[in-house]
């Protein structure tokens, strides 16, 4: 039978993941700030439509953010 070991996760995903400390800070900035509008345009019942328009940003900006492609963002 094999072993496994399981290794207890930092406060962030992104330098358990090897990034530097610099860009697992960031990534987790924008992770955050991501959810934040995720949930705030969910509260607010908005379509991606009204929610670029509230917020001052193109459609496609919008679906990214809803969809979670942190690149986009």
């Amino acid at each position: 039978m094999t072993e496994t070991m399981i290794t207890q996760a930092t406060d962030n995903i992104f330098l358990d993941l090897g990034f530097s400390a610099q860009e697992a800070e960031n990534l987790l900035i924008r992770v955050k700030l991501m959810l934040a509008l995720q949930t705030h345009i969910r509260h607010q019942n908005w379509t991606i439509a009204q929610a670029a328009d509230h917020l001052n940003q193109s459609n496609d900006q919008i679906t990214a953010l809803a969809q979670g492609e942190i690149g986009q963002f």
